[in-house]
């Protein structure tokens, strides 16, 4: 690996697919978040200053993890 340590995957179960939304997002520092809202048209809804929705994605993606399984790379 080219990077060892610094890129975790996780698999998710069919079930956890049913209720996740499909939409893709990122979150910076606990403070700032970008949500797309359409990937075809590739349109996002974004803030550099949101800590209340920021928090929400990332215990979002925190519980997604917490009932995923990690994948290990060799």
């Amino acid at each position: 690996l080219m990077y060892p340590g610094q890129i975790k995957l996780w698999v998710t179960g069919a079930e956890l697919k049913k209720q996740a939304p499909t939409n893709h997002f990122t979150v910076g520092d606990n403070l700032m978040f970008r949500f797309e809202t359409d990937m075809e048209k590739y349109t996002a809804a974004g803030s550099f200053n949101n800590p209340e929705l920021s928090e929400k994605l990332t215990s979002f993606f925190t519980r997604m993890c917490n009932i995923s399984t990690e994948l290990t790379l060799n």
